[in-house]
């Protein structure tokens, strides 16, 4: 069975994202859960950079569904992790330029010859339609004699590139993939490795061995942790100058860190009266803007945000120094792109603040602001945020968007509202909202009325909106 979800984006990619369903493969309904989540996640994402999508469970029939359409086939087993950015979108964009044939997790596996890693691989379809679409190989404990592969490797382990030899060997059985390796060997096709961009930025959880699932999955509860306890200094919720706000703000409402909400004030206008309401899950967020606005200078942000007594959480995923001097680059290129900021930063800091510590993803109230002004909410991607979508199904993730939209919308339906990203924006059948729209006019989602994975055909059946 093959579903293909088509993106309407207009601007269409050449490269088929194929997505191996591999759920019957895991040990445990809770990982299959984690496993769902995960790929609903990513399906979206592709689907909002332009990207086809297909699901299935046969391999083979994954790459043929492509073969006259796209220049390149990802097959990315379900449950697969793009981590904590878009970046691994980008990469595979990149790595499809080189020249391969197969671009993967290639594997002396010794005895066995070499494996094809199911978890993600790319497949070049103009040379494999030329190859007559040869099968992948599964594996098996067939003995057999092969020709020996040369393998280039920088850990004696995984091939940065494996070549044709010239000498046979007994091998006890096959693995993932034999197949098409020999294949592309023995008509002298590159055979690569994904390499550090793209291996660096996704993560697989190995369901199919429950040990190692329970060991790798640690890093998703961290990820939710670490964006708990850490305030990062930058964020993305730039106005657009052309967006349509008859000024001056009474009321900006926005969540997280960063400076651009006061660029966003001037470009949308605001008076001495305007007030200004941070709201976050993270205490330690909270506490930062409230020491800028009331310490900060507008002068050296870097130094400011250094000076701050933070718990940074344990085991930090990162270089922390390198971590900074990106985090000075960012000012440097912010002010850079920012006329006059200290005037601007003295202005806004003498204005009315709030702050409200509040899970949007849970109960609420809108009891801390006033209806009847001219507000505008940034909500940015709270609904679509990477660090907790692998415990959060996105049937929740649209029910707690649609509760929050009716929450505002009884508060006062003339709230702007803007934001970054939806819950499921890129499954909707039909275009729905603007990233910047007044609420009375945002439709909420009709989880009946989304291209929803072939997985979700039974738990995704509801009787009432999902509110």
């Amino acid at each position: 069975m093959i579903q293909k979800i088509l993106t309407k984006h207009t601007n269409k990619q050449p490269i088929l994202i194929c997505i191996h369903d591999i759920l019957d493969t895991c040990t445990s309904d809770w990982s299959k859960e984690i496993a769902k989540n995960l790929s609903d996640y990513m399906i979206n994402r592709f689907l909002k950079y332009g990207y086809d999508v297909c699901i299935g469970t046969d391999e083979d029939e994954l790459l043929a569904s492509g073969l006259d359409t796209y220049t390149h086939a990802v097959i990315i087993a379900s449950g697969t992790s793009p981590k904590l950015s878009d970046r691994l979108i980008h990469a595979i964009a990149e790595k499809c330029k080189e020249d391969f044939y197969i671009s993967g997790h290639i594997l002396d596996r010794n005895e066995k010859y070499f494996e094809l890693h199911h978890q993600f691989y790319i497949v070049n379809l103009k040379e494999h339609k030329a190859l007559g679409c040869p099968t992948i190989g599964k594996d098996s404990d067939t003995p057999h004699k092969k020709i020996a592969p040369l393998s280039n490797t920088d850990d004696g382990y995984i091939a940065q590139e494996l070549l044709l030899g010239t000498e046979y060997t007994e091998y006890t059985g096959t693995m993932h993939g034999w197949n098409i390796l020999t294949v592309g060997l023995n008509n002298n096709k590159r055979l690569i490795d994904l390499g550090p961009d793209i291996r660096n930025n996704k993560k697989y959880f190995y369901y199919e061995y429950d040990h190692v699932f329970l060991r790798e999955s640690t890093s998703l509860f961290y990820n939710q942790f670490m964006f708990n306890n850490i305030v990062v200094p930058f964020n993305s919720d730039r106005l657009n100058t052309s967006l349509d706000f008859a000024g001056p703000v009474d009321t900006y409402i926005t969540l997280g860190t960063g400076i651009n909400w006061v660029e966003n004030l001037h470009l949308m206008g605001f008076t001495n009266d305007t007030e200004i309401i941070f709201t976050d899950i993270n205490p330690l967020v909270l506490q930062f803007m409230k020491a800028m606005v009331t310490e900060w200078d507008g002068k050296d942000y870097v130094d400011f945000y250094l000076k701050q007594d933070f718990f940074l959480p344990n085991n930090l995923p990162y270089d922390y120094d390198s971590y900074i001097e990106q985090v000075r680059q960012q000012w440097k290129t912010f002010l850079t792109s920012v006329d006059n900021w200290e005037e601007k930063w003295n202005a806004v800091r003498k204005l009315n603040f709030k702050f409200i510590s509040i899970d949007y993803m849970s109960e609420f109230n809108f009891d801390w602001f006033d209806a009847g002004k001219k507000t505008i909410f940034n909500a940015s991607d709270m609904f679509d945020h990477v660090p907790g979508i692998f415990h959060q199904s996105m049937k929740y993730r649209i029910a707690a968007e649609n509760r929050f939209l009716n929450k505002l919308k009884e508060k006062d339906p003339n709230i702007f509202l803007l934001w970054t990203s939806r819950s499921a924006e890129s499954f909707l059948t039909e275009k729905h909202d603007q990233i910047f729209q007044k609420i009375s006019d945002i439709k909420l989602i009709d989880i009946d009325k989304i291209n929803r994975p072939y997985w979700h055909k039974d738990d995704w059946n509801v009787l009432r909106p999902l509110v």
